[in-house]
């Protein structure tokens, strides 16, 4: 029951939420839910004091989703000290806070002002922007800068398929709100961030430097996606063969690979004495995820995986289920604007669903599949993540694959040893680069196959099917009827075998 409970908490906070990022919800509207639910709980108290506890199931849920409009209230800034100056000129001093974001031609850095001069006047500002400059332009993490350019703020934009993309929102998901585009700008000085994570995005760019010595590229490209989520360098050309093949998931740091990096690190260090090794593991998953940009993907799958050696270190069950549930109430509670405007959050969440409540259906009716390289694991997997994501991708970009399944089949085996001997490759690369070669050839022949199939997927005519856009209520309706039929088949095989999929120790 507290189990249901924890869900009911988190699926009406994020349901409060979610309302609250596209309506604006009044105080009095807030207050009149709370009364209700203080009501019910009087009224189950005073009148019906033997009634069951799933009375208190309806006021819970009021409760919570006040609190998730609450906490999206919270997370709208104030003011913006800058909306005045959109349109002008101004110079600016600030710091650069996050990895920079290379694309093919440009590079992207997002940078805390500090100190703003506009109108010939100087004053202090804690806003955030985005600033774009150009690709081969050198910047790291934690430079302090000064630069001029014309403010201005984002707008939304209509892409291929003929959907407007919400930039604004997606921007403000990660607190900018402005951004200028190819100012000048003057480094002052370096390493004005956090020294442990300049470390490892140093670490980080030296690893890439290390396999694209003993990798060429394209190949090196993929590895870079593979193991860190660097998808940029692979080029629009080779990118759109991936998504158009079905393949796009393991070249921007899915959870699947990221869950085959979290299990490496614990298997690792398993010789170890458990506290040793579950505060080691748990050391290596953060930086990993660290280096990774700590995408929403990243970071839900590190709590899953985080949870999994608390788990063991207490000598407790892992129950998969709470573990999600948890891992997205601590998201939301950190960042609610993720909820509605961040699509790796919802589709990497998504597809976990998928894998826990649909795959062992499939697996059940694949069981006349072979289990030798995991085949009937991989077709119940992708068609269980593929139905769960297909409303919310089709809204997203238009486009289904129809070579998915069989692509899904072809490469999905040989990822976790592609990543096995392009991590050797380079960490060998470090020591010489005579000693990488030989497993940077095995890695270079695993991702060469990995490219070309992706290629002649992604080439095959009708390979891709274009979808035209759909009306949010519909994407809503499709997941309450997909939610609806999975719950029943769960009920009807809990039913059959209780502990059937309950937990997974």
């Amino acid at each position: 029951m507290q189990g249901n409970r924890f869900a009911i908490v988190v699926v009406s906070f994020a349901i409060g939420v979610f309302v609250r990022s596209f309506l604006y919800v009044s105080f009095s509207v807030a207050l009149t839910i709370l009364l209700i639910a203080a009501a019910l709980v009087l009224y189950t108290i005073l009148v019906a004091p033997r009634a069951s506890a799933a009375l208190f199931v309806v006021p819970l849920a009021l409760v919570a989703s006040v609190g998730g409009v609450a906490r999206y209230e919270l997370s709208e800034p104030q003011t913006l000290a800058l909306t005045e100056f959109v349109g002008e000129r101004i110079s600016a001093e600030g710091i650069i806070s996050k990895e920079i974001d290379e694309r093919e031609t440009l590079s992207f850095l997002t940078i805390d002002l500090e100190k703003v001069s506009a109108r010939n006047q100087g004053f202090s500002v804690s806003d955030r922007i985005r600033v774009s400059v150009d690709r081969f332009e050198s910047y790291s993490y934690g430079d302090r800068i000064k630069l001029s350019g014309v403010l201005q703020e984002p707008e939304n934009f209509e892409t291929d398929t003929g959907r407007i993309f919400d930039y604004r929102s997606y921007l403000a998901k990660d607190g900018i709100y402005f951004e200028i585009f190819r100012p000048k700008i003057e480094i002052i000085l370096h390493g004005e961030r956090n020294p442990i994570v300049a470390v490892l995005l140093q670490f980080k760019s030296k690893f890439l430097y290390s396999i694209e010595k003993v990798v060429p590229e394209p190949e090196s490209a993929l590895l870079g996606g593979l193991l860190l989520g660097e998808k940029h360098s692979l080029g629009d050309k080779l990118t759109e063969d991936f998504r158009r093949s079905g393949l796009v998931h393991v070249i921007v740091l899915s959870g699947y690979n990221m869950t085959i990096v979290a299990y490496a690190i614990m298997w690792l260090l398993s010789r170890f004495p458990p506290a040793l090794a579950g505060g080691a593991g748990a050391v290596g998953i953060l930086a990993f995820t660290l280096m990774a940009g700590s995408s929403a993907t990243a970071v839900r799958a590190a709590i899953m995986a985080l949870l999994v050696i608390l788990a063991k270190f207490l000598h407790r069950d892992y129950d998969i289920r709470r573990a999600l549930a948890f891992a997205a109430f601590i998201m939301i509670v950190h960042n609610p604007k993720i909820l509605a405007f961040d699509p790796s959050f919802q589709l990497s969440f998504l597809a976990t669903l998928g894998l826990i409540y649909l795959s062992p259906h499939f697996e059940r009716w694949f069981k006349r599949l072979t289990e030798r390289f995991g085949i009937r694991q991989i077709v119940a997997a992708t068609f269980a993540t593929q139905i769960f994501v297909l409303p919310r991708l089709i809204e997203l970009s238009g486009t289904i694959s129809l070579v998915g399944l069989v692509s899904n089949i072809l490469v999905l085996p040989l990822i976790p040893i592609t990543m096995l001997f392009g991590a050797l490759a380079g960490v060998l690369g470090f020591v010489h680069t005579s000693l990488a070669i030989p497993v940077a050839f095995i890695a270079y022949a695993l991702l060469h196959y990995e490219i070309n199939l992706a290629s002649f997927f992604g080439s095959v005519p009708f390979a891709a099917l274009s979808v035209p856009a759909l009306s949010i209520w519909f994407v809503v309706a499709s997941y309450a009827l997909l939610f609806f039929l999975v719950n029943r088949l769960n009920r009807r095989r809990e039913r059959s075998s209780p502990n059937t999929g309950r937990l997974l120790r």
